[in-house]
């Protein structure tokens, strides 16, 4: 451990992946490996202007980036904010996210609703399997375009990313 008094330490509110974790249980110092650790939880946040809901269910939105061979982006959970509109959207309202390459009405991992815009609204995992090596993860409509409304959505999405 180093020898410095917590007060000296810098500090990070980030992770790396070949972080090691220092604890002091009992007067005995004992370190922690990241592998050992649980993995970081990540975020991305996507901008989806209301013309581009209209149309999730023909056009897919990229909400997280692909995450490269070996990996998986495995998704926790999910916020969707509306802004900028007056009209609620209607039918096919069942927004999912899930591997860019194989989203559908069954493959996802996280499911909400965007047809009441009154406030945020936190999507569910749904226990799905996750699939797509390297893929990202993208926002989807079930069953059909909206047929109606015009709030733009900010989705922040919440994932780890796994080996695979």
């Amino acid at each position: 451990m180093p020898s410095k008094a917590i007060h000296q330490l810098a500090f990070s509110d980030t992770r790396q992946s070949d972080d090691r974790l220092y604890v002091v249980r009992q007067g005995v110092d004992y370190q922690i490996p990241a592998s050992a650790m649980a993995p970081a939880l990540l975020q991305q946040t996507t901008f989806i202007e209301s013309a581009d809901v209209l149309t999730l269910n023909d056009t897919p939105v990229q909400v997280v980036d692909p995450v490269g061979t070996g990996l998986i982006a495995y998704p926790v959970r999910a916020v969707i904010q509306f802004s900028d509109g007056t009209t609620n959207y209607a039918t096919n309202t069942e927004l999912v996210i899930g591997a860019s390459a194989s989203v559908d009405d069954a493959n996802y991992q996280l499911a909400g609703n965007i047809s009441d815009a009154s406030e945020a609204f936190f999507m569910a995992g749904v226990g799905n399997p996750v699939t797509g090596d390297g893929d990202g993860l993208s926002a989807y409509v079930r069953t059909g375009n909206p047929t109606a409304g015009n709030y733009d959505l900010t989705v922040t999405v919440y994932y780890y990313l796994l080996s695979i």
